[in-house]
Order: structure tokens, then C-alpha cells, then sequence
């Protein structure tokens, strides 16, 4: 039994909700001491490197006092491992944490924690989403974006089974409310207020807004980004489902067709569907190929889009981290299938060819983890011509596995 038949069937079991804590989205790291490190979120800055992009993190001590900061972007002599540096914040703050004690009990740690009913919220309103932008746009993906999933290599019967949907072009009109038009965006924000009420501000992804004329709150979601110009530009892309080892749609990622660049100048190609008052975490993506042509292999990669297409390739299941460094998050994802399946998987992990320290230390992390839990762990290969195993099985290339 897989997917959301177990959980269904095993919820009024016995299965202890606890299990599942942690696995997906808790933002926030807590050690048995009490102490945590507290993530840096996404728009926030990091007072180490002024970066706003969430990949910095404060560490709190077991008395709740802030005594040193983890950043990605500024080196120290002091490295944390995984490409992370610590920074005091008696350098960065100017003062001494221990003398002063200035204690910060942050009560967002609790609101963080993510519940069944929570999961279970974020996958009806994400189905109900994907099936509007199709009632009111006449079909689930604009023809860009089919054309670009259909380049990569896909059917159009897998593309529907990944369930991709394109982000709503903010400028669209549609009949709605009577006898008038308004904008897309405003007609599936309306129907999914009146059928999810207050609570669809717990989904990642809607936020509310105040009209500046009339002062009327409203919920949206984002279909416009700023450019280096501080002007706002339309996104233009699909929306990444990721689903949990029990078939809900937990988190959902931008995939940009025409991409953008960040406040850094960097292009950007992927980001959360995500929002102040509810944050998308980074959780993993679980995939059953149309065809499963070996039931004890799990192939492990970066990224959900690659590698859902790896998967139905190859006819193995996958499990997809967001980024390389969620390695722990993937390995406890790992362990909790294979309780569920009742069996231990043979590992295939495939990351990109590129010369990057702190991807190939992540891998090495990676398999250390996934060899002390008692797994059998291959490396996938192949000609380097080709960056992701996606692109390499796309090519007609012939994929090749070494145990390590």
C-alpha cells in the first residue's frame, strides 16, 4: 500500500505523529540541551553578509542567548562544515553575549511546527490552486511551459502525473463575479478565500494585502518579481509540486521559463513559493515512476524536476532534496519510507558534474550518512558533456553506477 492510501489507513492505527516531525519543513533546529539554531528567512537580512536570501542561520545557546551566527556567504576561520561559516556575535554585534546576556525566547519556534492537519491543508488548497489556474486559464500549463517540460524529454501523460502548473500571468483578465472581468489572479485568490476562509493564510505562498485606495484587505499570491531596477516583472514559469512520502502536495517551487536575476545579480531559475507568514521550508520530493522497473532501488538527486524525469528514465523511485546541503532532512525522509515500506533500499545518487567543493563534500556527507544507516550507495556517472543526469538521459546516454 502506498502514498496517501497508507496514510489514511494507518492514522486511526496507531501511527504516532511524532515520527513525522522534522522530516519536511521545521525551519528551526532543536538540539536536547534546548539550544537551536534559528534560520535567517528568506527577505530577511543576514547582519554577517547582507544577503536576503535564507541561507543563513543564529545559534542560540541552551539558555536562549544568541552567541554565534551561521552564514554562507562571508568566510571566517572558523568553518562549520557543508560550506557554512561561524561568525561570534561578539565580532559582528559588537558585544559579549555571555557578560550581557541578553536572552531572545523566540515564539515563533512553536507556530513553526508542522502538523498533520497543517500537511493536509497545504495539499487540498495547492490541488484546489493547480485545478483553478486550469478552470480559468483553460488548461494547467501555457504553451511555453508544456513546450519546455515536453523539451526535457517528458510525455504529456508523465507531465500531468508530475502534476506541474503554470504561475498565473498577473495582467491575465477572466469572467468572474457576475457580469464583469477581473484579473486571474483575483478570481482564484476569491475562490480559494471563500472555500478555505482564514486559514488560507497558513499555506505557504498567500498573503494579505490592504487596497491603498479603498483600505479593503485582500489575499493574493505572487505572480510579480522586482528586477535590478526595482521595477516588478511578471513570472514567467511553472509551479514544482513536492509531495511527501504519503502523496501530499507539501511545498511548492517556481521553475522560471524566462529566467530572472536576484537582488545579487545572479540568475535565477528556482525559488519557493513561500511568504512572511508562511514559510515553505525546504522539504523533499518523493516520486513513483508510471513504470517501476526495480522495487529496491531509490535514486537520490538534487532538485524535483530533474529528478522526477531521471525517475520515470530509469524506472526506479526517487527521493529529490532541494538543495545539497539537506542531506540530514533526506536521510531521515529515507529511514521514515523504508519503515512505512518495510524494506531497506539500495541508494543511487546522482548529482551534477560540476567542480564545486562544497557540492562534492555535501555528496561525501551524503554517503557517510546513508552508509551508517546500512545502505548500499552508488554514485551515478556519465560523459561529463552533460551537467545533470536529466540532461545525460536526455542525450541518449547511457547512465553507470560505481559502489562506494
Amino acid at each position: 500500500m502506498r502514498g496517501r492510501d497508507f496514510l489514511f489507513a494507518q492514522i486511526g492505527g496507531g501511527l504516532k505523529w511524532n515520527f513525522l516531525k522534522g522530516l519536511m519543513m521545521m525551519g528551526v533546529t532543536q538540539y536536547a540541551d534546548g539550544s537551536m539554531f534559528v534560520p535567517i528567512r528568506s527577505g530577511q537580512i543576514c547582519p554577517v553578509c547582507g544577503s536576503k536570501r535564507g541561507r543563513c542561520a543564529e545559534f542560540y545557546n541552551a539558555e536562549g542567548i544568541k552567541v554565534f551566527y551561521r552564514c554562507k556567504y562571508r568566510p571566517s576561520h572558523r568553518p562549520s562544515g557543508d560550506g557554512w561559516y561561524i561568525h561570534l556575535v561578539s565580532e559582528v554585534d559588537g558585544y559579549d553575549p555571555m557578560k550581557e546576556r541578553l536572552p531572545r525566547i523566540l515564539p515563533e519556534v512553536k507556530q513553526e511546527e508542522i502538523t498533520f492537519e497543517l500537511l493536509e491543508l497545504r495539499d487540498k488548497v495547492y490541488r484546489r490552486f493547480r485545478e483553478l489556474v486550469k478552470k480559468y486559464e483553460g488548461s494547467y500549463l501555457y504553451e511555453r511551459d508544456e513546450k519546455d517540460l515536453l523539451r526535457r524529454g517528458l510525455t504529456k501523460e508523465q507531465i500531468e502525473r508530475m502534476m506541474f502548473f503554470s504561475v498565473p500571468t498577473s495582467g491575465n483578465k477572466v469572467w468572474a463575479d457576475g457580469d464583469y472581468m477581473v484579473k486571474v489572479t483575483t478570481a482564484i485568490s476569491k475562490e480559494l478565500e471563500n472555500e478555505f476562509g482564514s486559514d488560507l493564510l497558513k499555506v505557504p505562498g498567500f498573503i494579505k494585502r490592504t487596497n491603498k485606495k479603498t483600505g479593503d484587505e485582500y489575499v493574493t499570491f505572487k505572480t510579480v518579481r522586482k528586477d535590478l531596477q526595482e521595477k516588478f516583472v511578471p513570472i514567467k514559469g511553472y509551479f514544482i509540486p513536492y509531495v511527501n512520502i504519503f502523496g501530499q502536495i507539501v511545498g511548492l517551487q517556481y521553475r522560471l521559463t524566462e529566467p530572472m536575476y536576484d537582488e545579487k545579480g545572479k540568475l535565477l531559475r528556482y525559488f519557493w513559493y513561500s511568504c512572511e507568514n508562511a514559510r515553505s521550508g525546504a522539504p523533499c520530493d518523493y516520486y513513483i515512476p508510471s513504470e517501476l522497473k526495480r522495487d529496491d532501488v531509490l535514486l537520490v538527486t538534487e532538485g524535483a524536476i530533474k529528478g522526477k524525469i531521471a525517475a520515470e528514465k530509469l524506472g526506479f523511485e526517487g527521493m529529490f532534496e532541494a538543495g545539497v546541503h539537506n542531506y540530514r532532512r533526506l536521510v531521515k525522509n529515507i529511514i521514515a519510507l523504508e519503515k512505512i515500506q518495510g524494506k531497506k533500499y539500495n541508494i543511487i545518487l546522482a548529482l551534477d558534474i560540476e567542480d564545486n567543493p562544497d557540492v562534492r563534500k555535501a555528496e561525501k556527507n551524503t554517503i557517510a550518512m546513508l552508509k551508517g544507516t546500512g545502505h548500499q550507495v552508488a554514485i551515478a556517472y556519465w560523459d561529463p558533456k552533460d551537467k545533470g543526469i536529466d540532461d545525460a538521459l536526455q542525450a541518449g546516454q547511457k547512465i553507470k553506477y560505481k559502489i562506494v
